[in-house]
């Protein structure tokens, strides 16, 4: 009777020894799995972090985007905004949170450059209404002479043939050209 009181006191004592107490220890390591599937919005190296767009993550999280800590360098290096992942979230009981065995399930889609017309994507020039690479415009139904048109004085991208008020606001019309 004496010794299974002092054994029931050492282990109270000593959690870590072994026994029913070596449990309590593993309680605040333990890890939980889920299947994360999304889509990597952005991605900030420095910190290992990658934001995705994620699905409903089983019965832990609703659909949403946020970031998350990326463990696998790897990983980190190969993904790119707009891939499609699969991975695990591991979920502590301390509240730590980060993916796992990731797999890129698509690339992004890389929008294809047009090589006609050589360098005609356009550059700014400096001033405002030029492309900066000689490339003109669409006309516009305002191009022309202004003889004989009216404009709103408030809504100056107003144009009409005619004087009376504009029909939005009711402004009296005034002509572009005296």
């Amino acid at each position: 009777m004496l010794v299974l009181a002092l054994t029931l006191l050492a282990g109270s004592m000593f959690p870590n020894a072994g026994g029913a107490g070596s449990s309590h220890a593993l309680r605040g390591r333990q890890e939980n799995r889920y299947e994360l599937k999304g889509i990597v919005q952005s991605i900030d190296k420095a910190k290992k972090l990658a934001t995705i767009k994620h699905e409903k993550v089983g019965d832990l999280m609703g659909a949403m985007t946020m970031p998350f800590l990326i463990k696998d360098e790897k990983a980190l290096n190969e993904m790119e905004p707009g891939d499609q992942i699969k991975g695990t979230l591991v979920t502590t009981g301390a509240g730590g949170m980060w993916l796992e065995k990731i797999t890129i399930i698509a690339k992004a889609k890389k929008e294809k450059t047009s090589t006609v017309g050589g360098d005609q994507a356009d550059k700014p020039s400096g001033l405002m209404g030029e492309s900066g690479n000689d490339r003109r415009p669409p006309p516009s139904r305002f191009d022309g002479a202004a003889t004989g048109l009216y404009t709103c004085s408030m809504h100056l991208n107003y144009r009409s043939n005619e004087s009376g008020k504009r029909p939005r606001c009711g402004m009296t019309l005034i002509p572009t050209c005296f």
